[in-house]
């Protein structure tokens, strides 16, 4: 091995350490090692003093995610402990969602109350999550119930608005607590497949990613059919 070929190889495992996920992608069957040179190459190039081919950065992929599956390990991730997670969630879709940013003013907890009581006074299964941040409130909530909302915080008060989104929800085992990287995993395999996430929300054992409803549909086939293909692999 050249000086150039041992350097280009370790740039590549350095940049590769940096976003795993892409090489769990990769081992998953979901992106190539052509594929993921082309997403890392120019990473690579800032790094060294020469041009780096495609072909061989693809080869060093390839290496490089052949050895990760033997070991099982990958940076700080166990792959089969992720594996064996995935394989035991479950997902389901909620459509006719919406989003409120609403900025945080004196009275927006008196405010938020009142939507609180609004929707849970209704018969229906109501859909509402709020986050707090240091400036700003999201408010996601049932689609029906927007216009209430927005009438009760005052146009003032709403920073944005977004309707026709969708709730993807992602239950887990209780054993994800234990094992780092499943958030990301689930991440890049909608992001690997041009679906962008708008918010993310969790609770004890369910993560819920807000999507366009339009994405709706084929972000639920990918999770699915991810999820299908390693129960399948675990039964061999």
């Amino acid at each position: 091995m050249t000086l150039a070929s041992a350097l280009l190889a370790k740039k590549t495992r350095i940049v590769l350490e940096r976003d795993p996920m892409v090489v769990i992608a990769m081992i998953n069957g979901i992106a190539s090692p052509r594929k993921i040179a082309r997403r890392i190459i120019l990473d690579i190039k800032s790094e060294l003093e020469f041009e780096p081919k495609l072909e061989s950065v693809a080869k060093i992929v390839e290496r490089y995610v052949q050895n990760v599956e033997s070991t099982g390990r990958l940076a700080g991730y166990d792959v089969k402990a992720l594996k064996s997670v995935f394989a035991q969630t479950h997902v389901s879709l909620r459509s006719d969602i919406a989003v409120l940013g609403v900025k945080i003013t004196k009275d927006i907890d008196k405010k938020l109350a009142k939507i609180m009581q609004c929707i849970y006074s209704r018969k229906e299964e109501p859909f509402l999550n709020v986050t707090y941040g240091h400036n700003f409130v999201t408010v996601i909530l049932d689609q029906r119930n927007m216009d209430r909302a927005m009438k009760i915080i005052g146009k003032p008060g709403i920073v944005y608005h977004r309707k026709n989104q969708a709730a993807l929800s992602i239950i887990t085992p209780k054993d994800v607590l234990n094992v780092p990287g499943f958030s990301g995993h689930a991440l890049s395999l909608l992001g690997l497949n041009g679906i962008n996430v708008s918010e993310v929300l969790s609770s004890y054992n369910e993560g819920i990613a807000i999507l366009d409803e339009r994405d709706a549909s084929k972000a639920y086939n990918v999770l699915r059919g991810e999820i299908e293909r390693l129960r399948r692999q675990m039964e061999k």
